[in-house]
């Protein structure tokens, strides 16, 4: 998988009904699954996790709401998404970053765009799980504890594509991450 590049992209959310208690982690996958009959998109995260947890919770208590913001960074942000990708960020993982805030959940500035979404479901992806799917360890992985490592796959819906702030010309640049380090398209 290293040598096939990946967008860059950050997921905030709120925590609670306290709109004013936000969360955000870069999501270990973000992939479009479809456009029609509606914009579809996949993505994984490392368990465990508060922004599963906090997904899991904002989709039950408002099935139908947006439940979180894919900000998809900008080649200039890459200290943004080291920032977001420890885990002890909480509780104050916005106060050195630059933020809006969009129907109450937080969005990211000087991203190349970002997706409010709505969790449809999601599949953990734990040994039980995948074995109903007839996946098993290898023997040279034997010595892997499968019960600590997990993996929760989600699919939502796009409910609102948002444009970057200010419209900027020339159009920013994604952030891809590539053979391991962080890099750009030409």
């Amino acid at each position: 998988m290293r040598s096939s590049a990946q967008p860059v992209t950050v997921m905030t959310t709120r925590l609670d009904d306290n709109e004013k208690t936000f969360h955000g982690a870069v999501l270990s996958s973000f992939t479009s699954v479809a456009l029609h009959p509606f914009p579809l998109v996949a993505f994984a995260i490392r368990k465990p996790s508060r922004m599963a947890d906090a997904l899991h919770a904002n989709r039950l208590a408002q099935p139908s709401s947006m439940h979180g913001i894919i900000n998809i960074l900008s080649e200039h942000q890459s200290e943004i998404s080291k920032i977001f990708s420890r885990p002890d960020l909480y509780p104050h993982p916005f106060d050195s970053i630059s933020y809006g805030i969009h129907e109450g959940t937080s969005i990211l500035e000087e991203t190349i765009g970002a997706l409010s979404c709505s969790v449809i479901t999601s599949l953990p992806m734990t040994s039980e799980v995948l074995s109903t799917f007839g996946l098993s360890l290898a023997k040279s992985d034997e010595t892997i504890d499968l019960s600590s490592l997990s993996s929760e796959l989600f699919l939502a819906r796009v409910i609102q594509v948002l444009s970057p702030q200010g419209n900027p010309s020339p159009p920013r640049k994604p952030l891809v991450y590539y053979q391991g380090s962080y890099t750009s398209i030409l």
